[in-house]
C-alpha cells in the first residue's frame, strides 16, 4: 500500500499540474474593484479549452480514504471547487512510457481543498473523486463539454493508496 500524508493545497505543489484558486483574504490580494456592496477579485484562475466549458455540482459521501484507481482527462483541465466542506484528493503528475501515460507515484501527493477554494488541474494530471471530511459535501466541477461521455480514463491501481493526516 502507498501511504500519502495529506497536506494543505499550495501553489508551489501544483506548479505544472494546475492552479489553486480561493477567495482571497484582505491581506492577500487587493480587489479588482470594490464598492459598498461588493468586492470583485478578477482572474483567480484561467482555464484553457477547445470549445465549451461546463460546470456541474457533485455531492460526495464520506468514505474510507483509500484509492484503488485514479482518473485523468486527455482533452481538458478540470475545476474542483469545494462549496460546503473540505475535501481531499491525490494528485499525480504524468510520466510517459511506450506512448502511454502513467501516474508518477514518486511525485504523487495528497492535498486538502478547503471550503470556498479549489484547484484547476491541467489535462492528463491524475486525480480521483473527492473525499469529503464531513458526511456529505458538494463541489463545483468544471471541464470541457463532453468529458463525461468520452474523456474519463480510469487507471486501476496495482497497489492501493491510503490518504492520511
Amino acid at each position: 500500500m502507498i501511504r500519502l500524508k495529506i497536506r494543505e493545497a499550495a501553489e508551489k505543489d501544483l506548479k505544472g499540474l494546475g492552479q489553486l484558486i480561493k477567495i482571497p483574504a484582505d491581506s492577500e490580494k487587493k480587489p479588482t474593484s470594490e464598492s459598498p456592496i461588493h468586492k470583485f477579485f478578477g482572474r483567480l484562475g484561467v482555464v484553457s479549452c477547445n470549445g465549451t466549458y461546463e460546470f456541474r455540482i457533485c455531492s460526495f459521501r464520506k468514505r474510507e480514504m483509500v484509492a484503488r484507481q485514479l482518473e485523468q482527462h486527455l482533452t481538458t483541465s478540470e475545476l474542483l471547487f469545494a462549496l460546503n466542506g473540505d475535501f481531499v484528493t491525490p494528485v499525480a503528475p504524468v510520466i510517459k512510457r511506450d506512448g502511454k501515460t502513467y501516474p508518477d507515484f514518486d511525485k504523487m501527493f495528497a492535498i486538502i481543498i478547503r471550503e470556498n477554494s479549489g484547484i484547476i488541474l491541467e489535462k492528463e494530471v491524475f486525480h480521483f473523486a473527492l473525499w469529503p471530511l464531513k458526511d456529505n459535501s458538494s463541489a463545483l466541477v468544471g471541464f470541457q463539454k463532453g468529458v463525461i461521455e468520452g474523456d474519463i480514463i480510469i487507471t486501476e491501481l496495482e497497489e492501493e493508496i491510503e490518504l492520511y493526516f
